[in-house]
């Protein structure tokens, strides 16, 4: 063992040049990196070194064949020197969390001494006052619905992602959803993706040009082959991820034109749908967004979850695939929705016209829905009523009423985008809510408010009653807020 400074250093460099099993460095190739790191030693003096640490740490030496090769043992402990810092600890305890799908078997297995020695590491920091680590205060959350992922079988997961790794071909057994036999194929493995809960792995069959997507989950044996997996011309996983290829489209790009509702399309603003986008303001609170994106099932769903809070204009193309699917789900719910869109239709043309003139109730029959609708209308109707009080009754139109929120305006005479306006105040915190009620702000104020956080609303809403401030200062402070959100 080392005998002074010097040889301690080197003795400890040593210890890191050593890979785990069955990966091994010959004496020449640790005399060498020794020498690249500026210590001047003999191979004998390395041989010598490694003997004596080997009787210390749990080193292993492969003397089947020469040149002898030196690895730590497959199951020891991760060694640390001087230790992994709370970063590395961090780094590490991620990795194992989101990436373990990711990454080969066989690196996964190399690293659990390390990602033990990282949990040993958080686990020995001091405990804050509510006792919670770093990995309990963070959290990567789906922007879809939650699904549970499918069960992958480990050993053909384990095959897979070596023939990955080492670029080799694969011979599988793969279950396709419609049939029952599992049908085999030898595959390039090309590239693994996950895709929210699924896994899946980008691949040649045989020998053709073409590249399939196929989900890991549905193969059913995996055996790896000593043929090289060939990878085509060009092959770049960024460029096809780009393409919206595992968004299950063809590769196309569209120029995409839609006009976003009120409230549904200023999301885009933070976070655009590609470089080129572009976003006009339009009258009544609307916005044409243009946009080159991958054609693909996947930005059908997106532009189908607004439902009527998004138009396509073009490509004509995708229009008509939005309409059929418009057709479907009317053909599909419209039995259900029809007694109540007709009564919202027939109310709305009744009440939207100040000058109509209606029986006095006991002279004809009343539904309580139309009894409803005209006391909300009559509510509205009334003078001077509070922004808040309108705001209610419009959406009472809507959730009560069965009118659509086209209808409801209609029938209080204002215009789609003005009763939006309103309705959306009711996204305002109780308390702001009350401010407007009480006529210490006024609506431009509640308005310029409405894209904080509830405790940011409040807070620049006091502001506002303490200082008086306009409605033109007060979306100076909301635009601040929201910049100094942006930079934390």
């Amino acid at each position: 063992m080392a005998k002074n400074q010097d040889a301690l250093f080197r003795q400890w460099h040593m210890l890191r040049l050593v890979p785990r099993y069955p990966r091994k460095i010959t004496v020449q190739g640790v005399c060498r990196q020794l020498a690249s790191a500026g210590f001047e030693i003999t191979q004998r003096s390395v041989q010598r070194d490694l003997n004596d640490l080997s009787e210390v740490f749990p080193l292993y030496c492969d003397d089947r064949e020469k040149p002898f090769g030196w690895s730590w043992q497959k199951d020891a402990a991760s060694f640390d020197l001087p230790g992994l810092s709370v970063p590395e600890a961090l780094a590490l305890a991620m990795a194992e969390h989101y990436l373990r799908d990711l990454l080969p078997n066989s690196m996964i297995d190399a690293l659990q001494p390390h990602f033990k020695a990282a949990r040993k590491r958080l686990g020995a920091e001091p405990k804050p006052d509510r006792s919670r680590s770093w990995l309990d205060k963070v959290i990567a959350v789906p922007a879809t619905q939650p699904l549970l992922p499918p069960k992958i079988d480990r050993e053909v997961q384990s095959v897979v992602s070596d023939a990955l790794l080492r670029e080799r071909q694969v011979r599988i057994r793969y279950r396709r959803r419609a049939d029952e036999t599992p049908v085999e194929y030898r595959i390039h493995p090309l590239a693994l993706i996950q895709r929210g809960p699924m896994l899946y792995l980008y691949c040649r069959i045989f020998d053709y040009d073409d590249a399939r997507t196929l989900a890991v989950n549905r193969i059913a044996s995996a055996q790896l082959l000593e043929e090289k997996a060939e990878y085509p011309d060009g092959f770049s996983v960024d460029q096809l991820a780009e393409a919206g290829v595992w968004g299950f489209g063809s590769g196309d790009t569209i120029k995409l034109e839609v006009i976003f509702q009120y409230g549904y399309g200023e999301h885009l603003y933070e976070t655009p749908l590609s470089k080129d986008q572009e976003i006009e303001e339009l009258a009544d609170g609307l916005l044409r967004v243009t946009a080159t994106v991958a054609d693909t099932p996947q930005l059908r769903w997106w532009l189908l979850g607004f439902g009527g809070g998004v138009e396509v204009s073009r490509p004509r193309k995708l229009r008509g695939d939005i309409v059929a699917v418009a057709k479907e789900l009317a053909d599909t719910y419209g039995k259900d929705c029809l007694s109540s869109k007709e009564e919202g239709k027939r109310l709305s043309a009744r009440l939207k016209s100040p000058k109509t003139e209606l029986p006095p109730p006991e002279s004809r029959p009343v539904s309580a829905n139309e009894a409803l609708a005209i006391a909300l209308v009559e509510n509205i109707n009334r003078e001077n009523p509070k922004p808040i009080a309108e705001a209610i009754e419009l959406q009472r139109l809507i959730d009560e009423c069965g009118m659509t929120p086209q209808q409801a305006a209609d029938a209080v005479g204002r215009s789609l985008a003005a009763a939006s306006n309103l309705v959306s105040l009711l996204q305002l915190s109780k308390s702001v809510q009350e401010m407007l009620i009480a006529d210490e702000i006024e609506t431009g104020h509640a308005r310029a408010l409405l894209s904080l956080p509830f405790a940011e609303q409040e807070r620049i809403a006091r502001l506002v009653v303490k200082k008086d401030y306009s409605v033109r200062k007060t979306e100076e402070l909301v635009v601040r807020s929201r910049h100094r959100t942006e930079r934390n």
